[in-house]
């Protein structure tokens, strides 16, 4: 089942690794724990399109903390992934320019609740921070989860 989600997840990797490198995943833990994570949202998407059942989603990455730190128990591996804090309400990350003969792609989405409508936008700049493509696109009659 695992396996089925990742598959189909990672079907476009080349995007999913550009977005992933973009957010400073990049270790293998980080990775696990994403996959986790995204493993546990498609359960619960299941359960609540076939089943009908009740979702929080606060209880999803406690979830996939326990399910990674039992599964390393049980296999004998010594690496230990702890619990992600709250970020720091008065931290922020400052936009800067990707590295000489790179380009970095900035993304964002917006959910109107009411209409059922997703708009999603990109960027791509340059090392010299000019726009290279910019896409804006809406998804009407999404099915919210959140």
């Amino acid at each position: 089942m695992l396996g089925i989600f990742l598959w189909k997840a990672c079907h476009n990797w080349i995007p999913t690794m550009c977005n992933l490198a973009g957010r400073g995943i990049q270790a293998e833990k980080d990775l696990v724990f994403m996959c986790v994570v995204l493993w546990r949202i498609w359960f619960w998407r299941n359960q609540i399109v076939h089943s009908s059942l009740p979702y929080r989603i606060e209880e999803v990455v406690g979830w996939a903390s326990d399910y990674i730190g039992e599964f390393r128990k049980t296999n004998g591996l010594d690496v230990c992934i702890s619990r992600i804090a709250e970020p720091d309400a008065g931290s922020f990350v400052k936009w800067s320019l990707p590295a000489e003969g790179c380009y970095k792609i900035n993304y964002d989405a917006a959910i109107w609740d009411a209409s059922q409508l997703v708009g999603v936008g990109t960027i791509v700049r340059d090392s010299c921070g000019r726009v290279m493509v910019s896409t804006l696109y809406y998804v009407e009659d999404c099915c919210l989860l959140f």
